[in-house]
């Protein structure tokens, strides 16, 4: 049952990326209840749900965004936290060219498991050119364990694409998280002077600015 549920996913995640001229994809990964999926409802609709639910193996949802006069396609990949998911999670690394490391700033645990993350990442893209972001969530809350300075030099240390403090509840910071890490992968792109089709293209990047829609999509 596990089988056939991944495979029809990925052929309905792969068919709806592919539809897009410009589609960036991108996956969530950390330890359990750091707020992954908090980070994409509100990203992609807008909202908050207090209630904690923890994610069954892996969910998408998509939203367009505007990065200078280009309309980009974000998918974002929402992974389970647990163990047992973990070859479930693996599927996705192939084709995905953003991650967002998130760990929670108010449970020193969930800091202290990225080393665990890191080194999945590294058994699965090895030198593969992915666009990585550390992000700590829930920066609304009082009881910080995490410093911003710890984890700004742990994301310099792993030679991530940056650091990034949010806010899932609050709305903090998040359209700031997503347009960097869509400007990051399309600079890769432009870097490497093709697409996944290995197409030419031409965009330019220059003085883009965060455009946030008023409409917000999900797939």
């Amino acid at each position: 049952v596990q089988a056939y549920y991944l495979i029809n996913l990925i052929n309905l995640f792969w068919k709806n990326s592919m539809s897009e001229k410009y589609v960036i994809r991108v996956i969530t990964i950390g330890y359990t209840d750091v707020g992954k999926t908090s980070i994409i409802m509100q990203f992609t609709q807008g909202k908050f749900i207090d209630k904690y639910v923890s994610t069954i193996g892996i969910d998408f949802r998509s939203k367009p965004i505007k990065i200078g006069d280009t309309t980009v396609k974000v998918t974002v990949i929402d992974t389970a936290g647990q163990e047992k998911y973990k070859g479930i999670v693996k599927s996705f690394y192939n084709k995905a060219n953003g991650i967002l490391l998130t760990f929670d700033l108010s449970n020193k645990d969930s800091f202290s498991r990225l080393d665990y993350w890191v080194e999945e990442l590294k058994d699965n893209i090895g030198t593969k050119d992915i666009y990585i972001v550390l992000v700590g969530n829930k920066k609304d809350k009082k009881e910080r364990e995490v410093s911003y300075e710890e984890a700004q030099k742990y994301a310099e240390d792993n030679n991530f694409g940056g650091y990034f403090e949010v806010s899932a509840k609050k709305n903090e910071g998040i359209d700031e998280l997503f347009f960097d890490v869509a400007k990051g992968v399309l600079k890769k792109i432009i870097n490497n002077n093709q697409d996944e089709n290995n197409n030419s293209i031409q965009l330019s990047l220059t003085d883009t600015k965060l455009h946030k829609q008023k409409d917000r999509a999900c797939c």
